[in-house]
């Protein structure tokens, strides 16, 4: 019998298959048949590599070898859902393990294989491993957990305003469900009079990738709650979307409008102050000028009298006399006191470069010359002391008082000393000390130390 054209066809067959053979082998996803048990009669070169067995070793085997226990049973319905159908399954999602024992996901579908008769005599199927994007789904899954957590609004928006995400926060805060904010624009939730901005505030995104600006937001109810808004440009998927974090400052515009209303209230109570203390000013200076003659000519006409008078007087008479010249000498030293404090705040310099050790030399040599000799005392300057930046008059006067004050209240039995030093301390300022070794002053009298013409007796 002449079997040719049988022997050709079985080649043809044959070629068939080998090409069928190598073009499942070829394609991206794991390929494979098997029988009506569930053992694999065929795999693909992607089978392998997706279970990390060879052929040779997956041939034989069944299917459940691979499968997740917990997923066994969905496994198997889903395949005898496919032999009573006969209708093809898609995407039968499971666990799978590979020969290593370490897990991933698989996303199957799965048709009928059928003989020559038409009957159904295994399955063929296709794997996808999806561990990978299971897994970033996953985390997807919880850093959507995570921002519904945050206190703050998160949007997620492309640049034509069109929602992607919004967390549970948003949805809170404006009034609105996921589902609205789906089909609703960004131009919608923001204030009417800052929509006309919305297009400048995306292009600033678009050129610094990266922006803050406050803004109102309009809430479903249609009030308006002011905002903080930061923005950043984000890839996903290919485009380019905003990711908006939108913080409510109801509460802090509150503050800051109270805050500057207080602010407002003190600027005006203070120049009241000022406005008053000129004037106490201007009348102390006017009046302590103004007393300076009558006591002028008290004590002058009563020098005259003690001079014309002197011996004709009785004792009493003469201290009498006396006291009334010293109270009056008295009340012009006081007045020229409060003139001096008056000008301290009225008519003080402008600051200048004062050389401290030349201050304190002058007044040995000047205005305390008498009273170091007197009491036979002696300043001390450990160190050279600083140039510094004040009002020479000013400085002058605070030394010439301590210093004087030192070399007054003196112990009886031992000769005043004062010791004066300086540090630097923070902010660039100098900490001048001014140190005497006379009788100090009680407990008693430290709260009147900086009280005006007080004195301890």
């Amino acid at each position: 019998m002449d079997i040719t054209a049988r022997k050709e066809l079985e080649e043809a067959i044959e070629y068939s298959e080998k090409r069928y053979r190598t073009v499942l082998d070829e394609i991206g996803d794991a390929y494979f048949e098997v029988d009506l048990k569930g053992t694999f009669t065929f795999v693909n070169d992607q089978m392998t590599q997706h279970l990390q067995y060879s052929k040779e070793e997956l041939l034989g085997m069944n299917y459940k070898t691979f499968t997740a226990e917990e997923d066994i049973k969905n496994v198997y319905e889903a395949y005898n859902q496919v032999y009573l159908t006969g209708e093809p399954r898609l995407s039968i999602g499971h666990s799978f393990i590979r020969k290593d024992r370490t897990r991933g996901v698989s996303d199957v579908s799965v048709s009928p294989l059928k003989n020559a008769k038409g009957e159904i005599i295994g399955f063929r199927g296709i794997s996808r491993d999806i561990t990978a994007s299971k897994r970033l789904e996953e985390e997807l899954r919880v850093r959507a957990r995570l921002l519904d957590s945050v206190t703050d609004s998160i949007f997620v928006h492309d640049f034509e305003g069109n929602f992607v995400y919004v967390n549970e926060m948003a949805c809170r805060i404006h009034g609105y469900s996921r589902e609205e904010f789906m089909k609703m624009k960004l131009r919608q939730v923001i204030a009417p009079d800052r929509v006309s901005r919305l297009d400048s505030d995306f292009q600033d995104m678009l050129e610094k990738g990266q922006v803050i600006f406050e803004s109102a937001h309009l809430r479903k109810d249609g009030s308006i709650m002011p905002v903080e808004v930061h923005g950043r440009t984000i890839e996903s998927g290919g485009r380019k979307l905003i990711l908006t974090v939108v913080r409510d400052i109801t509460e802090r515009k509150r503050l800051e409008k109270e805050r500057e209303a207080l602010l407002q209230e003190m600027r005006k109570i203070n120049q009241k102050l000022e406005e008053a203390n000129k004037g106490l000013q201007d009348f102390v200076y006017i009046a302590s000028h103004d007393l300076r003659e009558p006591l002028r000519k008290i004590s002058s006409f009563g020098t005259l009298l003690q001079d014309s008078l002197k011996g004709k007087l009785s004792d009493d008479q003469q201290e009498n006399l006396e006291f009334m010249i010293d109270g009056t000498r008295r009340m012009q030293d006081m007045i020229d006191a409060l003139l001096t404090y008056s000008r301290l705040t009225t008519k003080a310099r402008p600051l200048e470069w004062v050389d401290l050790n030349k201050v304190i030399e002058d007044l040995k040599k000047l205005e305390l010359a008498t009273l170091l000799d007197e009491t036979r005392g002696i300043i001390r300057v450990l160190e050279p002391l600083p140039s510094v930046q004040a009002d020479l008059s000013q400085m002058h006067q605070l030394f010439q008082n301590l210093i004087g004050n030192g070399l007054k209240f003196h112990k009886k039995e031992m000769p005043p000393e004062i010791i004066i030093r300086a540090y630097n301390v923070e902010n660039n300022m100098i900490r001048i000390e001014v140190e005497d070794n006379g009788i100090g002053i009680d407990d008693k009298y430290h709260s009147q130390l900086f009280t005006m013409f007080k004195r301890q007796d």
